[in-house]
């Protein structure tokens, strides 16, 4: 998703916050009406989607008459939660961030996507991030820019070990097993290490693609494991 589409749709939940879900049968009953007076008429078509949205009404092609329309949602929100989701069963030490942390002490807050701590908000012996595109700096500023961040969060934390969590389509083994790069320092012994999980592509049924996705959720565990063995003692399958 875009900035752009980002900003749309912040702008609408803060303009939403008092949006109940008790209040939806109500919110439905006033729009059953379409809209008559001629300076709201080219809106008809999208309050006949948002009663559809509310409705829960499936959109759908074919016979149906209505037109299809998209509905946007957040592709980098729900690979973190899939990530989470892969975590919360193999690895239990490692946490899902969702509360802020202050970078500076009079107040700007950070939230790293996953961390496991060590000392109560200060210190941490593994940092996550998830992206959901292929990661390379070379010759991509913005890639670098997440590359700018994830080592912010390693300075705040002191955490010598830092993942980028991404899919990949493809069987690159350095990806897979996990590309480290080590950070240019004194001590040399601070990492970012490249990772991909492996989305399989050519897959005969659905019961096929979840085993070979449950294959490839277990290998990319592994290659935390193997490259953070820091931690690996405390995790469980």
């Amino acid at each position: 998703m875009n900035e752009d589409t980002m900003d749309n749709t912040n702008t609408i939940i803060f303009h939403t916050g008092s949006y109940s879900k008790n209040d939806r049968q109500k919110i439905i009953r006033q729009n059953n009406h379409p809209a008559t007076h001629p300076y709201f008429t080219e809106y008809r078509p999208l309050q006949r989607l948002c009663l559809q949205i509310l409705r829960h009404e499936k959109l759908s092609f074919g016979q149906n008459s209505a037109k299809i329309h998209g509905i946007l949602f957040d592709g980098a929100l729900l690979w973190e939660n899939y990530i989470s989701k892969v975590f919360e069963k193999q690895c239990p030490d490692i946490q899902h961030k969702t509360q802020t942390d202050k970078l500076f002490r009079d107040g700007q807050g950070i939230i790293p996507d996953f961390i496991t701590y060590q000392e109560k908000l200060f210190t941490a012996s593994l940092i996550g991030d998830t992206k959901y595109k292929f990661v390379d700096t070379r010759g991509d500023e913005a890639a670098r820019e997440d590359y700018y961040q994830l080592i912010t969060y390693m300075y705040r934390y002191s955490c010598k070990t830092s993942f980028i969590l991404f899919p990949i389509t493809g069987s690159d083994e350095t990806y897979l097993e996990g590309r480290e790069r080590i950070i240019n320092n004194k001590e040399q012994d601070s990492k970012l290490i490249e990772l991909g999980l492996r989305i399989p592509q050519k897959v005969a049924d659905f019961n096929g693609f979840c085993v070979q996705m449950k294959e490839a959720e277990d290998r990319f565990v592994e290659a935390v494991r193997r490259k953070h063995r820091g931690v690996s003692h405390s995790f469980s399958r």
